[in-house]
């Protein structure tokens, strides 16, 4: 059988909408994957990583929560942040 990453995607997609939080998981994972590709990062990927990533940590997904807490993180330490907000998400992440 020939792998078709697009139709994958489609299924993982509708079970998502319907509440798999499995499949939100992995899409959230594949998404960051696609934002982090190119060396550039591709901000329409990561919202939807952390679209189905919030999606999943509502379901209760484990992996997925902790892997939210460290995007959130990251992205309170990039540039430009302001050390207000960067110091509040260290305080709240731990």
């Amino acid at each position: 059988v020939k792998r078709d990453d697009a139709q994958g995607i489609s299924w993982l997609v509708q079970a998502a909408e319907h509440g798999d939080a499995e499949a939100a998981y992995i899409l959230g994972e594949y998404y960051g994957r696609m934002a982090n590709a190119g060396g550039k990062v591709n901000l329409a990927h990561r919202q939807k990583q952390a679209q189905y990533l919030r999606q999943a940590t509502i379901a209760g997904h484990a992996a997925a929560t902790r892997t939210m807490a460290e995007l959130l993180l990251d992205r309170a330490m990039e540039e430009g942040v302001p050390p207000e907000k960067r110091e509040k998400a260290l305080r709240d992440g731990e």
